[in-house]
Order: structure tokens, then C-alpha cells, then sequence
């Protein structure tokens, strides 16, 4: 629930602002930095998600922001009537929900998970929303790209994609943690040597089992090729105890840290000096703003084959390399690991081009945007240092 302060209005006098994400970590998360940013104008928000346990997790750290929990079935023609059953509960549950709080307007991520409060904001008169954080549009945004107030989008070429008139092409929010930490106190943090090259694997917010099987396949050859490897394995809720297991191997010393799911992202990216994952909006925005060099491995089914163009535009700007999930062999993949660890100049080049795929404050400048496009009044108050920054300087002074 709100606090209120004595420097703040009450909470029934503040306009609100109702956020619609989830149902993915790459939908969650740029909806709860958009949510924070809200906040921080003194708006109130109310948060929209669907019950996975992705957006559970994602939302545990909140204060201030009310959250609604709705369900969420994505589109497909074998489970249309199931998908059809959850759309018309989360429009009816969003529409007695926004008769409570009264938004001003919606602003929704892009999923399907979206549709339900993105239709009752418009049949209770508030204005809509939509970020698009891939390089090929969503089902969803397509549906009602025509019938929004405004488009915010990350790749370069998608408003040419949409009927809509107002796109913006702002980038891709990352939560305010996102930034470049101390390799060594964030090593440290996760229970890895301080010194030594680190390795990121990870799929998104569920895993990525193709990934998974290619560490536990070769993890002996990449021993042998990098004998002072650490790696950092996030694993999804699949494969989390065959990579338990993996370090109880007394052929292998490596030093393996295995988590399911790590809210904490930014401690990862900060440990590693390369990352191994997918090819998601959010990982890629998250690679930029750590300034961490990548492999990318594009989710051969995404929708539309979204993942393989975003890596493919990423890696032709020379911010990432890319490697089709057809061809993931480690006789390909430890040449590509070696030269990203260990060439200086590789990973100068690298890092250097993935500034041209960050844009600092990108959730700041769509809620400024949005509130002058309501003409809400408003100013930004400076964000407080987070409970992650802290932990990380309580580490370095231990």
C-alpha cells in the first residue's frame, strides 16, 4: 500500500498511472523500471501482472506500487479457448480494478498478458501506451498498434512495422541497477574467486535447456581450453539440479555458481567478462548498460523469429557475436570464448559498440514523455541509492 509523507500528496490526491507487463522477464522488468520511474515523479502506480512465478520474483523488491495479479495465456490456435477464457478474466478483473483507481492512462509492454488492461484503460476513457522492445513487433502491438496514443521501441526500423502514427524510438528500460559495478565485489558477492576469467550462462527468465546441455556436454573440453574458467550458471527451473550435480564431478574444477533464477541480475553481468545467453530485448539491453561482451543464441521459435534478428542487427553493429543454435558446438564456440576472455583489443571493440545499444535513462525519458503528453504536473525527485548498490559497497568494505 502507499505511505504517505508530509512532503508528499495523498495518495487520493495523486494522479495514477496503471503499468501491464509480465509474463516474461523481458516483458516484467522494463514495465517495473517504468513503474519506479512513475514513482519517482510522485505518480501513483498500480502494477498489472500475471501470476508466473517470473513476475513474482521480479516484483518482491517493490515499495510504493500497488500490484495486481492477472491471468495471462499466450496466443496459439491449439489453446485459442483457453487464451480466450483468460483474456475475458483479466478484462473483466482490470475493468473493476481501474473503476477503483481511476488511471489516467495505461502503459503496457507488449505481450499478451497486456490485452486485457490495455482494453478496459480504453473502455474506461484513459489513454494507451505500448513499448515494443524487439525488432519485430508482437502479436499484441501489432493488434493495437492503431488504436494507441503513443509507441515507444528499441530497434531501429520498427516503426516502419506499425499503423501507428506516434513512434518514438527511446530504447529499452533497464532497472536502475544496471550500470557497470566492481568485478571483484561483485565476484565476491556470488561466491566466486575474486581474480580469474567468468563466463555467464543463461538463457531468459525460464532457462534455456539447449544452452544448459551444451555446458554440461563440453564442460570438460572448455576445462581443458580455459583450466582458470569460473562460470556463473543460470540454469531455469529444469536443468537446476543436473547442474548441482555438475560440481560434485571430481573430474571438474572449475568453479561453478548454479542459481535457478537470480533477481540480482546486475551482480552477475558486473562478475562476468562474457556472457553466453539468449538473444531477448531485455538481455541485450541489460549487455549494453554492463557494457558486457556477448555470445548471442538466438531462441530458434521466438515469434516472427524476432531473437534471431535482434542478434543479427546487434551483432552486424559488432556489439555481440551470434551463433545459430543449429551450429552450437563447442569446435565453434570455444574459439569465439577465448578470443572475447582474453583479446584486449576484441573486447575494447566490442564494448565500445555496445554504446551505440544503450540509452541511459530510457525509462526516464518515455515517463517524462508520457507525463508531458497528459500534461500532468510533475517534477523528478533523485532516486535513492538501491538495496543492490548497498549490498555491493557493504561487500567491498567488509
Amino acid at each position: 500500500m502507499d505511505q504517505d509523507t508530509p512532503t508528499r500528496k495523498s495518495s487520493a490526491d495523486r494522479p495514477t498511472v496503471a503499468i501491464a507487463c509480465g509474463g516474461s522477464g523481458g516483458h516484467l522488468f522494463p514495465g517495473v523500471a517504468i513503474a519506479e520511474e512513475f514513482s519517482d515523479f510522485g505518480i501513483r502506480v498500480e502494477l498489472f501482472i500475471t501470476s508466473k512465478k517470473v513476475d513474482e520474483a521480479g516484483v518482491s523488491t517493490l515499495k510504493d506500487i500497488r500490484v495486481h495479479k492477472l491471468p495471462g495465456k499466450p496466443f496459439s490456435l491449439r489453446g485459442i479457448i483457453p487464451f480466450l477464457y483468460s483474456l475475458l478474466t483479466s478484462y473483466t478483473e482490470s475493468r473493476r480494478l481501474m473503476a477503483e483507481c481511476r488511471p489516467r492512462a495505461v502503459v503496457a509492454t507488449g505481450s499478451f498478458a497486456c490485452l486485457g488492461p490495455v482494453l478496459a484503460a480504453r473502455r474506461a476513457g484513459a489513454s494507451v501506451y505500448l513499448h515494443e522492445a524487439n525488432s519485430i513487433p508482437g502479436r499484441a502491438v501489432r493488434l493495437l498498434a492503431s488504436s494507441v496514443d503513443r509507441i515507444y521501441h528499441f530497434f531501429p526500423g520498427v516503426d516502419r512495422r506499425l499503423s501507428s502514427g506516434s513512434c518514438l524510438r527511446l530504447g529499452m528500460p533497464v532497472r536502475r541497477q544496471f550500470e557497470p559495478f566492481d568485478a571483484v565485489a561483485c565476484r565476491l558477492q556470488l561466491g566466486l574467486r575474486a581474480d580469474g576469467p567468468t563466463l555467464l550462462v543463461m538463457g531468459g527468465s525460464q532457462g534455456a535447456r539447449p544452452l544448459n546441455r551444451f555446458l554440461f556436454d563440453n564442460i570438460s573440453a572448455i576445462q581443458q581450453a580455459i583450466p582458470n574458467l569460473q562460470i556463473i550458471h543460470i540454469t531455469g527451473p529444469y536443468d537446476y539440479q543436473q547442474s548441482l550435480d555438475l560440481q560434485k564431478r571430481r573430474d571438474i574444477s572449475l568453479r561453478i555458481i548454479t542459481r535457478q533464477f537470480l533477481t540480482e541480475m546486475e551482480f552477475a553481468y558486473g562478475a562476468c567478462n562474457l556472457a553466453l545467453c539468449r538473444s531477448g530485448a531485455s538481455t541485450i539491453a541489460e549487455l549494453a548498460a554492463m557494457k558486457v561482451p556477448s555470445i548471442l543464441v538466438p531462441y530458434p521459435y521466438s515469434a516472427d523469429g524476432h531473437q534471431e534478428l535482434n542478434a543479427r542487427l546487434v551483432s552486424e553493429s559488432g556489439a555481440a557475436e551470434m551463433c545459430l543454435q543449429s551450429q552450437l558446438e563447442v569446435d565453434t564456440i570455444l574459439p569465439v570464448m577465448k578470443k572475447l576472455l582474453f583479446d584486449l583489443d576484441a573486447r575494447a571493440a566490442m564494448k565500445t559498440s555496445l554504446e551505440q545499444w544503450h540509452f541511459p535513462d530510457a525509462a526516464g525519458r518515455i515517463t517524462e514523455d508520457i507525463i508531458g503528453h497528459l500534461g500532468l504536473p510533475g517534477k523528478r525527485r533523485t532516486p535513492e541509492f538501491t538495496f543492490q548498490r548497498q549490498r555491493i559497497t557493504d561487500t567491498e568494505n567488509s
